[in-house]
């Protein structure tokens, strides 16, 4: 679904644009409910936008951590090498930094 963007999910399942990768792997009712479904944090305790102390990846922010966790026992070499690369892009987030450095 992310390298075939459609307007919306439920476009993969039209007979007309039908996409076998994805119609035939799950059926759309089944999609819905997995992603009505899958929580990793409760809303009940969200604070709401505009709040201060909102997090904005309060939703995912359990898998955040556990991720973190994980990766830190990761034993590290003795020589790292870190390359960070800047991709451009359209997309609009509010999680995007602005690099005055970054190259044209």
């Amino acid at each position: 679904m992310s390298i075939v963007q459609l307007p919306s999910t439920r476009s993969y399942w039209n007979l007309n644009l039908n996409h076998r990768l994805v119609s035939e792997v799950m059926s759309c009712n089944r999609w819905e409910d997995i992603k009505r479904f899958l929580h990793f944090n409760s809303n009940i305790y969200m604070i709401p936008s505009g709040n201060p102390g909102n997090d904005k990846l309060y939703k995912i922010r359990p898998l955040l951590n556990k991720l973190r966790e994980r990766l830190l026992k990761v034993p590290k070499e003795e020589y790292l090498a870190i390359d960070e690369q800047i991709i451009p892009t359209k997309a609009r987030s509010s999680l995007k930094q602005y690099n005055p450095k970054k190259p044209p």
